[in-house]
């Protein structure tokens, strides 16, 4: 019989890492400055929504083709301080869709290392640098697409 706590155990932190990046790449459609392809709400990743890829790529912040930890976790980070104060708290979400908002503070708190509430540049790099190290497969300290690709691929298969 297997230990269903130890397989639960082990799983929570691949989890918890899926769901930041999930919460990142949901949480930045609205705030980019033009629909995604398809029209308003028709982007490639489904109603709404925007392909993953395309979202860590976004990040590529100088456009050299290559996405860094510091552009991943900046342009990440960006994108969910929706009132530009410095931190994530409950005043970004208050400013998001309804249903993200619900969908997003969970997961996006869970960063939140010392539990006052906000989460600060250092706290979500902590944790955003962990989904980074997913996608640079070669470890080369950037994401190309094609990594990005085979990361998200991989992800959604359950590995």
């Amino acid at each position: 019989m297997r230990n269903t706590s130890a397989l639960a155990g082990s799983l929570a932190p691949r989890l918890a890492l899926l769901a930041l990046a999930a919460a990142a790449a949901a949480t930045a459609v609205p705030l980019l400055a033009q629909p995604p392809e398809g029209g308003p709400g028709r982007g490639p990743g489904g109603p709404g929504g925007m392909d993953p890829v395309q979202m860590i790529m976004r990040a590529d912040l100088n456009g050299d083709g290559k996405v860094t930890r510091e552009e991943y976790v900046k342009s990440q980070f960006d994108r969910l301080d929706h009132n530009k104060d410095g931190v994530i708290d409950s005043k970004d979400f208050a400013e998001m869709q309804p249903d993200m908002a619900e969908r997003m503070k969970d997961r996006v708190m869970r960063a939140d290392a010392n539990g006052d509430g906000k989460v600060t540049p250092d706290e979500y790099a902590a944790a955003a640098g962990r989904m980074f190290d997913r996608f640079d497969t070669d470890h080369d300290g950037v994401i190309t697409k094609e990594e990005a690709e085979a990361a998200v691929a991989k992800m959604r298969a359950g590995q």
